[in-house]
């Protein structure tokens, strides 16, 4: 029987795009293959990569503390995601927070736990991501601290969920969360280009029997519009790299066009409405108002 050594593995393959040496020669030679679909695919992991700790970094600084849940583990070549935010921070530091990672695979959960060994505040347990209000942890952390707002990190997890799946987890964020919890999230993008059309059907093709990488969905603009209906967004759905203030260096590359990054909170009419001055410290300048995800952008 096969197990998750013998099969290309995102985690692996994400790690080695980052610069990381977890991959294996089947994860290698998967990455061949994609590469010869897209040159830079780097750069979509990058960004990625990039984004989830700048948006984090920004979420953390509407409160005086912070609860993170990450749905799904990572193998990062350096700092786990919730260190390189907390490390450019002013505003918070891990004694302040509560980080719980959520991953359904025994292997990578046991790997990641080396991250929290002597960070008592955070945790790696093995639950299902998809439907996170079953795991008991995922229940205690959102009772803590007086039922305060979680950050919710949803990175490259609703892309690999059909549309009913996918809706189902927001819904359930939605309903269970407590009030003006923030969800951030990463999700393939069709960039309704010819030749980006074409590289993301050619990619999701190449991963759609690989049951550790797909299948994936890239979602046009207007589909992750309905999938996100009933959240308010920090700005309107766009590639993650939209987030530097000052534009992405990879700005011109297709790769880069191929994944969105997206800042929101459940229900209508929660969270800030306008940009704070802490935002304004930070540096990230977003739209002064929010829209709600199936309203035309501003």
């Amino acid at each position: 029987m096969l197990d998750e050594h013998d099969l290309p593995h995102r985690v692996r393959m994400r790690n080695e795009l980052l610069g990381g040496n977890e991959a294996y020669e089947v994860d290698l030679r998967k990455l061949d293959t994609l590469r010869s679909i897209l040159s830079d695919l780097h750069v979509l992991v990058v960004e990625e990569t990039s984004f989830l700790v700048r948006a984090l970094r920004w979420a953390i600084r509407q409160h005086e503390f912070a609860k993170v849940l990450v749905l799904g583990v990572d193998i990062p070549p350096r700092q786990p995601l919730h260190t390189e935010a907390w490390g450019h921070s002013d505003y918070i530091s891990p004694a302040d927070a509560r980080v719980l990672y959520l991953d359904n695979s025994a292997l990578y959960v046991a790997k990641s736990r080396v991250w929290c060994e002597n960070s008592p505040a955070v945790d790696v347990v093995q639950g299902d991501p998809t439907q996170p209000i079953d795991t008991e942890q995922v229940q205690e952390l959102l009772r803590d601290f007086d039922n305060g707002p979680v950050i919710t990190m949803i990175p490259g997890l609703l892309h690999r969920l059909d549309d009913e799946r996918a809706a189902d987890l927001l819904g359930e964020i939605r309903m269970f969360w407590p009030k003006s919890s923030c969800v951030i999230a990463t999700h393939l993008l069709d960039p309704e280009t010819e030749e980006g059309t074409a590289v993301a059907e050619k990619l999701a093709t190449s991963v759609a029997d690989s049951p550790h990488l797909g299948p994936v969905h890239f979602r046009t603009r207007a589909q992750l519009a309905d999938l996100l209906s009933g959240y308010d967004l920090a700005s309107p759905i766009g590639p993650a790299r939209d987030w530097y203030p000052h534009g992405s260096p990879e700005a011109g590359r297709l790769a880069s066009e191929l994944i969105a990054g997206v800042v929101g909170w459940p229900g209508i009419g929660t969270g800030p409405a306008a940009v704070s001055p802490a935002i304004a410290k930070s540096g990230l300048i977003l739209p002064e108002c929010r829209w709600s995800a199936g309203a035309p952008a501003p």
